[in-house]
């Protein structure tokens, strides 16, 4: 009896961890070190060049800073999954800002991390749109230069880490 229990519970966990994944990345994507804001995947990113573009625009109106970050297939192909989260660009180790939380019919959601946040995927069905987010500078990135490390995933095999271009010079202030 005892034989068979133990390979049912490393099923049932197995089968656990592998239902996860498909609702986004998981927080482990938090961690410092070498597995920052990289995929569990168990295989090593693309070296090709992806078939995505994702820009950034930075605007200051009002007081106010905004960052646009668009995310395009360039071909009809789509992708399974994203994480993208604003990092501090000196080090790109720390992450900083938050993402607009996102409405009903959007298909991401916000994680926290640490008072910082990252965007992902609601799913791992195949995608066909293009994406848009904002993203909230946080005071600390005041006089900071803030790039947007990304991870496309086409399949869980298949996937790329990506900058997004341009990264963004926050002014040391805002004048109202």
């Amino acid at each position: 009896m005892n034989q068979l229990l133990t390979p049912l519970i490393l099923l049932v966990g197995v089968a656990t961890l592998a239902e996860s994944l498909s609702t986004g990345a998981p927080q482990l994507v938090c961690s410092a070190g070498p597995d920052f804001l990289q995929p569990r995947h168990n295989v090593e990113p693309q070296s090709t060049t992806p078939s995505y573009k994702i820009t950034s625009t930075c605007e200051i109106t009002n007081n106010t800073i905004t960052v646009t970050i668009e995310m395009h297939k360039k071909k009809k192909e789509g992708y399974r999954g994203f994480l993208i989260a604003g990092v501090d660009n000196s080090d790109r180790a720390e992450m900083l800002g938050t993402f607009t939380p996102p409405g009903t019919d959007d298909e991401y959601q916000v994680q926290s991390c640490g008072g910082a946040d990252y965007a992902t995927h609601i799913n791992n069905s195949k995608k066909k749109y293009d994406l848009s987010l904002n993203w909230i500078v946080p005071r600390e990135a005041f006089g900071k230069k803030v790039c947007f490390r990304t991870v496309i995933v086409k399949r869980k095999d298949k996937w790329w880490n990506m900058d997004v271009v341009p990264c963004c010079e926050i002014p040391n202030e805002i004048s109202s």
